[in-house]
């Protein structure tokens, strides 16, 4: 099942949320970085990943995506919110 498009409005707010990631991995570059993006729609993480690494490979960076059950993501975000 196809998920509905995106309005202009997410597709801005998507672009931007992916080029903050990348700037972000890019600053790491030679060194472990550790980040985490929540994405539901299986078909929408999935090209952003793909994007992820068309910007990052060039500079020899190669992001590895690792989903997550739902339940396991939804515990670690719970956490992450309450150590704020």
């Amino acid at each position: 099942m196809t998920p509905p498009p995106l309005s202009d409005s997410s597709l801005e707010t998507n672009e931007r949320e992916l080029l903050a990631m990348a700037r972000m991995l890019r600053r790491g570059r030679g060194q472990f970085v550790l980040a985490f993006a929540r994405v539901n729609s299986v078909v929408q993480r999935e090209m952003l990943i793909s994007r992820l690494r068309d910007l990052l490979e060039p500079l020899d960076i190669h992001p590895v995506a690792v989903p997550l059950q739902r339940e396991a993501a939804d515990s670690l975000f719970e956490r992450l919110e309450s150590a704020r």
